[in-house]
């Protein structure tokens, strides 16, 4: 198959999860033997040649995108990256009632709504998200198709020797990753914190130098290669993503591929990747936080949550399952 992936949305942030998946399904569908573009806008492409086009994200540019495309009568597939932040009632709001036509004014939920019947199937990554999809946007259940978020990193062989600290690795400055109150609970129950990632400039980096300030068991590396960024999943005994929300959180994934114990937060999706083997935790609360960091960090090391990732999210799985999706639209 000659398969295109674009992007609703322009995106700004230079490694963002979004811009991971797309390069890790081009990744994907090209070991498996498919001819795959990155569609640029700049390129002179000729849009009827591909057998398939996959849209990452949503927005306010979705229907006009998958309206073109469902022009060319190939499929035009989805993968919308939800990750909700409001109850369904208020995105089902917003999809019926977010648009003042005679303004030629939308929001991305109504844009949502109006591009389902110019798309051929949407792909989501998790039952989580695929109700929201389904009881927010009407799109009926036989639309979507569940492709998990593989991990990216290669995982450990075996168990590897665990130092006791705590990690995390995200876009610090970020609202939903909930960085002060991990850094709330390191200061309270006084264990080691490591945290890796990106910060907005430097406002971002004063903001974070100041909730880190005085305390030595908190330290920040800077952007991480990946090659630094394995080492520190391989050497971490526990790692944390408590956040406010979070569609999948691949970077948990990937540390509990390297044998990191899992402080996750029990809003949303996530939690569905770990079969009951990570710490779940309320995001709102520091001493929730703290407890389960400090419960894993002193429990011995257990490689079930590792070889349960491995044998559930690898690269070739989740290809296999994404490849059978976009066959399926050939199909119907």
């Amino acid at each position: 198959m000659r398969i295109g992936i674009t992007s609703a949305v322009i995106e700004t942030v230079r490694r963002s999860g979004v811009k991971m998946q797309g390069l890790m399904w081009h990744e994907a569908l090209s070991s498996r033997g498919h001819d795959v573009t990155l569609i640029n806008y700049w390129d002179d492409i000729d849009y009827s040649e591909f057998d398939a086009v996959i849209i990452l994200r949503w927005g306010t540019g979705l229907k006009n995108i998958a309206k073109e495309l469902s022009s060319y009568n190939i499929p035009v597939i989805s993968a919308p990256i939800f990750d909700p932040h409001m109850p369904i009632t208020a995105y089902r709001l917003a999809a019926k009632f977010g648009h003042i036509d005679r303004l030629h004014m939308s929001c991305p939920s109504r844009e949502l709504f109006e591009s389902v019947k110019h798309i051929t199937m949407f792909l989501a990554r998790s039952e989580y998200e695929r109700e929201y999809l389904m009881q927010s946007f009407e799109i009926p259940a036989g639309k979507i198709r569940i492709v998990p978020l593989p991990f990216r990193i290669k995982p450990a062989e075996v168990m590897p020797t665990k130092e006791n600290f705590c990690f995390h690795v995200s876009n610090l400055n970020a609202h939903n990753k909930n960085v002060p109150r991990l850094i709330e609970a390191a200061k309270k129950y006084g264990f080691r914190l490591i945290l890796g990632g990106s910060v907005r400039g430097d406002e971002g980096r004063k903001q974070l130098e100041a909730l880190m300030a005085g305390n030595g068991n908190i330290t920040y590396t800077g952007q991480l290669t990946d090659e630094e960024l394995r080492s520190y999943y391989m050497r971490a005994k526990v790692f944390a993503l408590p956040s406010l929300w979070e569609g999948v959180g691949m970077v948990a994934l990937e540390a509990a591929a390297c044998g990191c114990g899992i402080v996750m937060t029990n809003h949303g999706a996530p939690k569905e990747y770990y079969s009951g083997l990570a710490e779940l935790v309320n995001p709102k609360s520091s001493d929730d936080i703290g407890r389960a960091v400090m419960k894993l960090l002193d429990a011995p090391n257990d490689s079930r949550l590792m070889e349960h990732v491995k044998a559930k999210y690898s690269a070739e799985k989740c290809a296999q399952l994404l490849d059978e999706a976009i066959a399926s639209c050939l199909k119907s």
